[in-house]
């Protein structure tokens, strides 16, 4: 399995914008497979997929050090450090 810190620092760090990054690992991911009616952007009646990290991704200077704090799936929370 792939270390997601090192598959997002690659992607984001290395090759593209982090805006554009955040956009292939969320909406344009689920466009791809046809789910962006349910998911993919954070809107009322939209499936409640995502974490709560420690910093901002866009704004830190060193993403591999940013802890998730909770992640909620479908609007329950799965996991809270």
């Amino acid at each position: 399995m792939v270390n997601y810190r090192t598959a997002v620092e690659g992607v984001l760090d290395r090759s593209i914008s982090r805006p554009t990054g955040f956009d292939a690992y969320t909406i344009n991911g689920v466009k791809a497979v046809g789910y962006d009616t349910d998911t993919g952007t954070i809107e009322a009646g939209k499936w409640a997929d995502f974490v709560i990290l420690s910093e901002n991704l866009l704004e830190s200077e060193d993403i591999s050090n940013i802890d998730i704090l909770e992640t909620w799936i479908g609007g329950e929370k799965v996991f809270s450090k």
